[in-house]
């Protein structure tokens, strides 16, 4: 059976992730077959090697969903501002996942930025709990007058 490594929150001491903790005998095993492994890719061409490393970055972008909702592992952003069309996953799908992996450690206020400017688009992430859609382009004072109004809003 193998060691569980848990991430610690270190403001409320919530366990915020768990994995399997790496064994010695694995990565020295991993790094043995990367050594073993480095005289045959010297030889593999550019253009193939390329090819691979493509494919790996697809399979690491694939992942991009599952990897993002882990990033906060300490104390939370009081303020979350996110796009709404990102190239792997809209904004209101990423809020939701990190306040389904966050629960009540989700940052207080949620701004939706977007080049969405139709009313059902700002309805739409209001509706999903966003404090404010802000549609581009946009002047940075309002940005900042937007996200002071709503920290205040929630300090009551």
């Amino acid at each position: 059976m193998s060691e569980i490594q848990k991430i610690i929150s270190p403001i409320d001491g919530s366990v915020y992730a768990e994995r399997a903790a790496a064994r010695a005998g694995d990565i020295d095993a991993a790094i043995s077959a990367a050594r073993t492994a480095l005289p045959e890719w010297k030889t593999v061409p550019i253009a193939e090697r390329k090819r691979y490393i493509l494919a790996f970055l697809d399979a690491l972008l694939a992942m991009n969903d599952d990897i993002a909702v882990e990033l906060p592992v300490g104390r939370p952003p009081d303020v979350l501002i996110t796009d709404i069309a990102m190239p792997l996953q809209d904004g209101h799908e990423m809020v939701q996942r990190l306040r389904e992996s966050l629960g009540s450690r989700t940052p207080k206020v949620v701004i939706a930025l977007s080049a969405f400017a139709a009313e059902k688009d700002t309805e739409r992430s209001l509706s999903l709990g966003f404090d404010a859609h802000i549609t581009k382009p946009f002047e940075p004072d309002f940005l900042v007058a937007t996200i002071h109004e709503r920290v205040l809003s929630h300090a009551d």
